[in-house]
Parts: structure tokens; sequence; C-alpha cells
């Protein structure tokens, strides 16, 4: 089930995120800050432009989805993009992303958003979640690629 996060649901969505930095080649070494991570999570909810729903299953909850609305530097048209998803590793190929990514595109749609994007930078599956997003009916161009500077 699709939902916003309430209460205790913030220190969930912390652990699974944790989760995700730990199972990324890309942020597994790099330093954590909960306090900084939990204020982040907590501003998600206080701003319209800014997507963040759970997926509960079996009361569990199964991944989250975090992302925003913004506008092309070049004109005001509308897109959504994701900051982070992220799917535990039990309930992947449940059904669990396309419900978050489906009621993301929903939300976007709402808000006018004429586009979205997503991606993958975490090194996480990268290749099977191309083309998982590929078989959703995304395409394009370009890659997201990084470069460590210390």
């Amino acid at each position: 089930m699709i939902r916003e996060p309430r209460g205790a649901d913030i220190a969930t969505v912390m652990a699974l995120s944790l989760d995700m930095k730990e199972e990324s080649p890309v942020f597994r070494d790099s330093s954590y800050v909960a306090d900084k991570h939990f204020a982040w999570l907590r501003g998600l909810q206080e701003n319209e432009n800014q997507f963040f729903v759970v997926d509960e299953v079996d009361g569990e909850i199964a991944g989250f989805f975090v992302g925003g609305i913004s506008s092309y530097f070049f004109n005001y048209e509308q897109f959504a993009e994701d900051y982070t998803v992220y799917v535990s590793p039990k309930f992947r190929s449940t059904g669990v992303a396309v419900r978050l990514i489906k009621a993301f595109e929903r939300w976007a749609e709402e808000r006018g958003a004429i586009r979205t994007y997503l991606g993958t930078n975490v090194g996480i599956r990268s290749e099977r979640f191309v083309k998982f997003l590929k078989a959703l009916g995304y395409g394009g161009e370009g890659a997201i690629l990084y470069k460590d500077l210390s």
C-alpha cells in the first residue's frame, strides 16, 4: 500500500536508507550524519513540491520513493525527478518498485509536470534497473557519472 510516511516510519526509512548506503559500492564508504538525514526527511514532508512515500506490504515498509518538482533553467515547464528510490532486497521483483514509480508519475502529472526523470547512480544492480525503467516506457540520452575529488 502506497502512503505518505508517518511518525515512526521516518526511523524505518532511515534504516532502509542505511541499508541502501551499505549496499551501494558508490556510497558505502561515505560518512553518515543521522541528524542531517532526519532533518532532510522531515523537510520533505513539509514541502508540497517534494514527493515522499513508502510502500507497506503486510505491515512492513518494503521501500520508499523521494522526488520533487523543478522547472527547466530555460523556461517555466515543470518536470519531476527522483532523488532516491529504494526497495528492500526481500521485496524486489514483487511489484513494489512499479507501485512506487506509478505513484510518483501520478503525483507529478497532477502538479503539471511534463516529464519525469528517473535514474540510478548508486551502483546497485544498475543495468537491471535501467532495463526495468525501459520496460516501463522510459528512455532518453545521457548518463550520470561521478569523479571522486578527495
